[in-house]
């Protein structure tokens, strides 16, 4: 297995095609598709399964393909600094995130404040456990987080595991986002859910919700996928799907959400009743390792605005 390998696996999934990758890789199709399947050989699992419409990650791949971000991630980094001659002295901050806009509205105001002195801001979208893995590989050196009452026990052994420490920001019960191509969105009366109340709709989902507690937890409530469901790994094609289909997303029940299907997009957001798993939103840190100035703002504001002290108007 060689970093060279990697990186064509990367770019294999990033383009859903040996041919677009080979050309964005400045390599023959063949010899692409030949480094692809040594290391499929070497791995004893098939990372792409071929279709005719291009290739697709098989479950090990999407798995495999997990890990791999993370290391790309540093390698780039390691990539800048020689290239660029070294560290440029400025200030930086790197924020892994699960997707909450409070998150990229922060990092929006930070870099207003210090842009005179050249703030360097990276934000990374995160899903499942990738976050983690960012700031204990020292990606990112904050993580924003949501942990699943039924994940719990799970997830905290888990970051204890790879010396991450959790600040928990707020804990809430869970609701469902629809667009305006849901009946929901259109009626006015509704102002909850209930999972009776789904069922005649897609749920749009990201592929690891597909199995572990989360998965079971939900069949136990109810929620159950009725209708053939969207599974992605893309947070813009979730977005995407709620303003362009009758598919519903299932979220936590805070105010953010409010905010952001204002500001952001077409969205609704609509308290999920009925069920008892609860979610609790913080964020993570490596255990014993000072924040940066920066880094250490942000959490601040993130507080404050958790707590409720930091308007959308103050941060727009």
């Amino acid at each position: 297995m060689t970093f060279e390998q990697l990186r064509y696996v990367l770019e294999v999934e990033r383009t859903g095609s040996i041919n677009k990758a080979a050309n964005n890789l400045f390599m023959s199709q063949s010899a692409l598709s030949l480094a692809i399947q040594s290391l499929e050989k070497e791995l004893g699992e098939l990372i792409f399964a071929r279709t005719n419409k291009g290739v697709i990650p098989t479950p090990f791949g999407r798995s495999f393909i997990k890990y791999l971000v993370p290391i790309q991630m540093q390698l780039d980094q390691v990539n800048k600094i020689f290239t660029q001659g070294g560290p440029t002295g400025g200030m930086s901050f790197a924020l892994a995130n699960d997707g909450f806009t409070c998150g990229s509205m922060i990092c929006g105001m930070l870099y207003n404040k210090y842009r005179s002195v050249g703030l360097r801001i990276e934000h990374y979208d995160s899903y499942g456990d990738q976050a983690r893995s960012m700031v204990a590989d020292q990606v990112a050196e904050v993580g924003l987080i949501r942990i699943w009452s039924c994940h719990k026990k799970i997830e905290m052994r888990q970051l204890d595991t790879l010396g991450l420490e959790f600040h928990p920001l707020y804990e809430g019960g869970l609701a469902v986002q629809v667009g305006p191509g849901n009946p929901l969105y259109h009626d006015t009366s509704i102002e909850y859910v209930t999972p009776d109340m789904l069922q005649p709709y897609p749920r749009v989902k990201y592929g690891y919700e597909d199995r572990g507690p989360l998965s079971d937890s939900m069949t136990d409530l109810g929620i159950t996928d009725k209708m053939t469901p969207i599974v992605t790994s893309s947070r813009a094609v979730i977005n995407d799907m709620m303003v362009y289909s009758d598919a519903y997303y299932i979220t936590t029940d805070i105010a953010e959400n409010v905010i952001c299907q204002k500001v952001m997009s077409k969205k609704k957001h609509l308290p999920l009743k009925g069920v008892d798993i609860r979610s609790t939103v913080g964020w993570i840190a490596r255990r014993n390792v000072p924040l940066g100035h920066v880094a250490l703002e942000f959490t601040k504001l993130v507080e404050q605005w958790f707590r409720g002290e930091l308007s959308e108007e103050s941060v727009l």
